[in-house]
């Protein structure tokens, strides 16, 4: 007899410094540009249950309506029981000048997500013969079994910033949509909730360094995620050149079951090339998983920004 929980969450990633769009719908637009980006991430691979996710977008900025617009999609697939997941988002936030130097932006997102598994990895109670200890085939249950499922999602975000600083806060599935695998089933899916917090500063104007050339900013970020029982602190700092960047990551990923003890942490190196408004990133993260070797995970990432303004917070050569 055994017994096993599993909790699932949203999918993350790594660079959401360079990509804030993927934890806060705020961020669309921010830079007042036009831009579009692609990121690639592949988790444990050295495991039976690798990870291969992706997050696309392509937003837009109108100043005749002050805001930004944009689409996004994200897809994920698990490769031991062929589980897929894929969400296509439209964004919307608008831009509120509150003072000279400070500005407001409330957001909005429509989502629709499709959700597959493999049922035949599944093994049901009527399959189970337990006098002549053999697993059937074939059950009588695999009727009531939604190997597709999709929904409509809604979420919120806001954002404060300025030129050098922003804290934002995010609510993803407010109206917590039914995913059950099961055709008579109800799990609605919980609540993702994110707090963002950034502060970027040109090194020169706070430190006498002779090394360091006048353009290099330091970029300093945190998050506190929380879904369900889950709950996440990331922490990041880089170094922003004008061609390159690099920086360090790092998050504790806590359980409300485990009394909020750390069940295990990761570390990570990131770092890229920029070349005029196209940017290149890679990351690499060091997992501990109860000594288990997970092959680590790693992310790759394209970003292209045009008519872009001047003052953007998110690139990492401005």
């Amino acid at each position: 007899m055994s017994t096993c929980t599993a909790k699932a969450q949203d999918p993350l990633f790594t660079q959401n410094s360079l990509f804030p769009e993927t934890l806060n719908p705020a961020f669309t637009g921010l830079s007042e540009s036009n831009s579009v980006g692609l990121l690639h991430r592949v988790q444990w691979p050295d495991l039976n249950l690798q990870l291969d996710s992706e997050f696309a977008f392509i937003n837009t900025w109108n100043d005749r309506i002050n805001s930004g617009i944009g689409i996004s999609i994200i897809n994920q697939r698990q490769n031991f029981t062929n589980y897929n997941f894929t969400k296509v988002n439209i964004n919307y936030a608008y831009k509120v000048q509150l003072t000279e130097n400070w500005i407001f932006h409330p957001s909005i997102a429509l989502g629709y997500g499709l959700r597959g598994f493999n049922s035949k990895r599944i093994v049901l109670e009527d399959q189970i013969d337990i006098s002549n200890g053999v697993i059937n085939q074939n059950s009588s249950e695999v009727s009531i079994l939604n190997e597709k499922i999709n929904y409509f999602d809604f979420s919120t975000g806001i954002l404060l910033n300025n030129e050098n600083f922003f804290i934002g806060t995010s609510l993803k599935h407010i109206n917590k949509p039914n995913v059950s695998i099961l055709s008579n089933g109800d799990v609605p899916l919980d609540m993702f909730f994110s707090v963002n917090l950034g502060y970027q500063f040109t090194i020169a104007d706070y430190f006498d360094i002779i090394s360091f050339p006048y353009e290099a900013k330091l970029k300093l970020t945190s998050n506190f995620l929380k879904q369900g029982s889950f709950r996440r602190i990331d922490l990041g700092g880089a170094l922003i050149y004008s061609n390159y960047f690099f920086g360090i990551s790092a998050n504790s990923n806590l359980q409300d079951s485990s009394g909020g003890r750390t069940i295990f942490n990761s570390y990570g190196l990131f770092g890229g090339l920029n070349y005029e408004h196209l940017q290149f990133g890679y990351s690499y993260d060091f997992n501990h998983l109860k000594g288990l070797s997970t092959g680590g995970v790693y992310e790759l990432s394209v970003l292209y920004r045009f008519n872009l303004y001047p003052k953007c917070f998110t690139c990492p050569n401005n």
